[in-house]
């Protein structure tokens, strides 16, 4: 039983002296970290302010005239009340089909405006998310916001989560051309 006890006392001691904050492991004031995405560590702090999580629901137009921008619409975020609604875009980047699995991976960037389908507005909210598509019918996606300014402001760093499903088709070639989805920040 003694035994028990001196590697209790010893582990304990060991997470004690394990989790402290020594100064000789903390990065330099000076020094910008970067993390994989490009965040800088001083941003991804924002991301630890307490802030409730951010939903809003979208409505999205296949828009090829206005490419690379190729969805286009509205996010409404009403159901928050420090936010409204306001025009959203999805910016591909690369899309891969797989037809033995019907379903097709992206990469795009989002970004939350006020403006008009170009851009040319402000930009609130900027981001990277990958995902699929399956079936050509519903989407899911994660990913991380990578500027915010405005309203938006602490939300760099956190995580976004978008699932949703095309409404519409075209009547030729049965490709999705409307798509509503839940858009969450974490």
């Amino acid at each position: 039983m003694k035994n028990f006890w001196v590697l209790f006392v010893g582990m304990g001691m060991a997470l004690l002296i394990g989790c402290s904050e020594d100064s000789f492991l903390m990065p330099d004031d000076e020094a910008i970290m970067l993390d994989q995405n490009g965040i800088s560590e001083s941003s991804l702090k924002s991301a630890k302010k307490p802030l409730p999580k951010l939903t809003g629901t979208t409505v999205e137009f296949y828009s090829p005239e206005t490419y690379p921008f190729v969805w286009v619409g509205t996010i409404d975020f009403s159901e928050n009340s420090n936010y409204e609604k306001y025009d959203f875009a999805y910016e591909l980047l690369e899309f891969n089909q797989k037809d033995f699995a019907n379903a097709g991976f992206f990469t795009e960037n989002f970004y939350v405006y006020e403006g008009d389908n170009t851009l040319e507005g402000t930009v609130y909210l900027r981001g990277s998310n990958s995902g699929v598509l399956i079936g050509g019918v519903k989407f899911v996606s994660n990913g991380t916001v990578l500027e915010a300014s405005g309203p938006f402001e602490g939300w760099v760093g956190r995580k976004v989560h978008v699932n949703g499903v095309a409404v519409a088709f075209d009547d030729a070639t049965g490709a999705p051309v409307e798509l509503s989805s839940s858009f969450r920040i974490n």
